[in-house]
Formats: C-alpha cells, structure tokens, sequence
C-alpha cells in the first residue's frame, strides 16, 4: 500500500476527474482518494466528482495491490502536471 498526498492546484472539473478515473481504471490497484473527510473511488468520475475538490486543498490518495507502484507514479504525474 502506498499513499500519495498532493496539494490540488486547480478545481477538479468533470474533464479531470474523468482523465483522472481514466488512469485509475487501468490499474487492478484499489485506489481511493480522500479530501478532508469524505473519500471516493478513483475509478468512478461522478464520485471524484462529488468529492468537490478545490484549489489549495490536500488530496490523500491510498493506493493498493499487486500494480500500486505504476499506478502511484502516473496518478502523480498526472496531478503535478494540471
């Protein structure tokens, strides 16, 4: 299991969420991303949506399974790149 923890920069529109889920979605790894206190699956646009996410908060992502490692390094570069 590995945890990343990023500040988000921008707003999560539906367009970042859905790339973000698009990443996720490759991956057998159970990924869940947690802001404050609520959390979703990485897997599902609408729940990273629903999650609200605006710029300046901290975002936990908890990354699990047998392909955590590739998974962590793209979902990384992806949120150091928006």
């Amino acid at each position: 299991m590995v945890n990343l923890i990023e500040q988000s920069h921008k707003h999560l529109s539906l367009r970042e969420c859905g790339c973000l889920a698009k990443i996720a979605k490759k991956y057998h790894a159970s990924i869940k991303v947690y802001n404050d206190s609520n959390s979703a699956n990485a897997k599902s646009i609408l729940s990273v949506l629903g999650l609200g996410i605006l710029p300046n908060q901290t975002l936990v992502i908890n990354i699990s399974g047998v392909d955590e490692r590739p998974a962590f390094n793209e979902i990384k570069k992806y949120l150091r790149e928006l």
